[in-house]
């Protein structure tokens, strides 16, 4: 059975952090985006979560950007996306 992926961004702490945290402890593979390298690293090393560096605030890059840099990785076997729904340009759509 392919494990099933999901993207979350705004991992670096509150409810993107607790959800990576939740979906990883039931065996979803993570990929969780934040801003700061120092968030990446501790991402990486302490969530054991794949990070990649998104920040929302900026202008979106293209969607076919965000599918290199973010979905690629995961492409057959993403199945959600979780993303700040307040923000103006957070939508992701996959």
């Amino acid at each position: 059975m392919t494990r099933r992926s999901i993207l979350i961004t705004g991992c670096s702490s509150g409810i993107g952090l607790a959800s990576a945290r939740v979906l990883k402890a039931r065996g979803w593979r993570v990929l969780a985006t934040a801003r700061k390298a120092e968030d990446l690293t501790r991402l990486n090393e302490e969530e054991g979560v794949e990070a990649l560096q998104l920040d929302l605030a900026d202008p979106l890059p293209s969607p076919r950007v965000l599918k290199k840099r973010c979905v690629a990785p995961a492409a057959s076997s993403l199945r959600s996306s979780i993303t700040r729904p307040s923000h103006r340009s957070a939508r992701l759509r996959i």
